[in-house]
């Protein structure tokens, strides 16, 4: 099963990159045609790229935590090799002229000969000794456009070092002018290194065709590295919310609101595990409230007096201390307190949480009646060695997915 899942995903990604191939005009011979289309680190861009999505089959296929996350490290890193590839090799490409150049040399020079060999019974019979192959041609004796034409043609056939006019000395002539005394000039700078190493870096020639294809296959690289980026980023935030109401699975909790939590997968209202006070920090650090109900005293010392939501002790939380007692923290101030999210709260008699769950049930009938929710999730944790009755556990699963409360209870071998 495994093996066809992973083999129909490969399948997907080799469809998914002939069509983009077919949608950009590409073929393979077109690709294939010149080796310096990419250099080789662009060519490293799309082989690591191209690992992503296996990283995601696998991490979904196995519920593996971190392959998409290092997906994301591989992914930057194709990023990179790609954006160093275009600025140091594709933007060296430039359009092969010479062959055009060289018809339109070959063109003029055939052109120069026909208008030779046409003028040439406008020459005159007589030639000098002194004159070369080209000077019996009666230049005098022709009308001015033919003369222009002939003149224009002979100076485009003379070398340009021959036009340059020579002279004796190099020496040039001292100015003994005022002007020329004052000593106006800059002192010559050296060109910097890393200049001169960008002006030695010799351009790629290829044909037009070629030339537009590489550009094309670059832009082509970056836009499919930063849509897998995206992707990727996307993936792990609908994973970490996957994850956030399972057990075991869940990692870095945040307070997020449970709604979202919640869409993915849905917390049921009644639940088993493990209810002590280790998982009050985690709680605490998802932004939830929680209703801690132990039979001791030894499990609820351990419960500090204040909570933190973010790290560093940032975003403090109370921690309350629910006794028989202490007639201001009533059932009613209880549950406002906890369906306000205003503070967490610790109950160590069982009479007194029996008695508290109870109230807190009639509460969440009414509740019920006019529709009313509650923002975070409140968690309900019973760490009694007695399980508690069976018509509490009844009253939460039936009002608690419609409030947003849940209770958790210990596992039956714990309580065993």
């Amino acid at each position: 099963m495994t093996t066809m899942s992973t083999c129909s995903g490969l399948g997907f990604w080799v469809s998914l990159g002939i069509w983009l191939f077919g949608y950009l005009g590409i073929s393979a011979e077109g690709v294939l045609m010149n080796p310096q289309t990419f250099h080789t680190i662009g060519y490293v861009s799309v082989a690591l790229w191209a690992c992503a999505p296996l990283l995601w089959a696998v991490h979904f296929l196995f519920r593996r935590r971190w392959l998409c996350h290092s997906a994301v490290a591989v992914v930057v890193g194709a990023l990179v090799c790609a954006e160093i590839n275009s600025a140091t090799h594709v933007d060296r490409i430039q359009v092969d002229r010479s062959k055009e150049i060289a018809e339109a040399q070959a063109r003029q020079e055939a052109a120069r000969q026909a208008a030779l060999e046409a003028l040439q019974g406008d020459a005159a019979q007589i030639q000098f000794a002194e004159d070369g192959a080209g000077e019996r041609m009666d230049v005098a004796g022709m009308n001015e456009a033919e003369r222009e034409y002939l003149l224009g043609l002979q100076e485009d056939a003379v070398p340009e070092w021959r036009k340059e006019k020579k002279t004796r000395s190099q020496t040039p002539e001292q100015d003994d002018s005022l002007e020329a005394m004052l000593d106006t000039t800059e002192q010559e700078k050296g060109i910097d290194a890393a200049v001169a190493g960008e002006v030695a870096a010799e351009p790629i020639l290829m044909p037009e065709k070629e030339a537009m294809l590489a550009n094309r296959l670059d832009a082509a690289n970056l836009k499919v590295i930063r849509f897998l980026l995206l992707l990727n980023l996307v993936l792990i935030v609908l994973d970490y919310l996957r994850r956030a109401n399972i057990a075991g699975a869940a990692y870095c909790p945040l307070p997020l609101p449970s709604a979202w939590r919640n869409t993915f997968t849905p917390l049921p209202p009644v639940r088993e595990g493990q209810a002590g006070p280790d998982v009050l920090t985690e709680i605490t650090r998802r932004g939830e409230p929680f209703l801690y109900c132990t039979d001791t005293q030894a499990p609820a010392s351990t419960v500090p007096e204040t909570l933190y939501r973010w790290p560093r002790e940032r975003g403090p939380v109370d921690i309350l201390r629910v006794e028989s007692g202490t007639p201001a923290l009533d059932d009613d101030f209880v549950f406002e307190t906890l369906w306000h999210d205003r503070a967490s709260c610790v109950v160590a008699d069982p009479p007194r949480a029996e008695q508290l769950l109870t109230r807190i049930i009639a509460l969440l009938a009414e509740r019920r009646s006019t529709r009313a929710h509650v923002r975070q999730t409140v968690h309900v944790l019973w760490d009694l060695s007695e399980p508690p009755p069976q018509a509490i556990l009844d009253a939460f699963a039936r009002l608690g997915a419609a409030t947003g409360w849940t209770i958790l209870r210990r596992t039956t071998n714990e309580l065993s």
